[in-house]
């Protein structure tokens, strides 16, 4: 299985909602209790992309 490690875009962050909100409702990962909103993900996104801080998104056989 090939890998491809990128820089995320604001159209990957349906996905990554979906991976923070499971790790709020599962694990200790986040100490949120409530689930983001697309919204409130983007307004993290774009505040850590502007301060200099990459999230990266790692894909397998071209899926995010």
């Amino acid at each position: 299985m090939d890998y491809i490690i990128r820089t995320a875009t604001s159209s990957d962050l349906n996905s990554i909602l979906e991976i923070v909100n499971h790790a709020i409702a599962n694990t200790t990962a986040i100490y949120d209790y409530d689930p983001r909103t697309l919204e409130q993900q983007a307004f993290i996104f774009e505040t850590k992309r502007a301060n200099g801080f990459p999230t990266f998104i790692v894909e397998s056989n071209n899926n995010a």
